[in-house]
């Protein structure tokens, strides 16, 4: 699983990307999505149409071990909903997920890539250290990051 969050931020490094981060905290549901976008060019295109297939695993925690993609699915279920946008001269891939347990969230793939430290504490989300994104990853030129809740 991490080979595959991995691969959407080798698309950035390709590609000079922005990313978006939301976590949507409402009606006791935890509504996560990332958008990877860049000016639509050939190589981003080529990326996003190539990975588009792979699924997206939700929770970081679990593995594959020596189950298929279509075992874990059935087993796990926890896929990304996938969605292409071309738009306004962007092109661009969102992942999202909506988690009715706090729990499942605080293990969500998308969380575990980006943040060193992040975790929940009643009505306060914490989340003290984005990783070395920038560092790792020269040609990410944006990333934003909102928390909205209904508290």
């Amino acid at each position: 699983m991490k080979r595959i969050i991995l691969l959407l931020f080798i698309m950035l490094i390709l590609t000079g990307c922005s990313a978006e981060y939301n976590l949507i905290y409402e009606d006791n549901v935890f509504k996560e999505n990332l958008i990877l976008n860049s000016q639509k060019n050939d190589s981003f295109v080529n990326h996003i149409n190539s990975n588009y297939n792979r699924n997206f695993f939700v929770n970081y925690k679990l593995q594959l071990g020596d189950m298929s993609e279509e075992e874990y699915i059935l087993k796990y279920g926890g896929i990304y909903n996938k969605n292409i946008y071309d738009e306004n001269g962007k092109y661009g891939l969102e992942l999202s997920y909506n988690y009715d347990k706090e729990e499942d969230y605080l293990n969500s793939s998308i969380v575990f890539n980006i943040f060193d430290n992040f975790f929940i504490d009643g009505n306060i989300i914490n989340a003290t250290n984005i990783k070395n994104i920038f560092d790792n990853y020269n040609d990410l030129k944006e990333i934003k990051i909102s928390f909205i809740t209904d508290k």
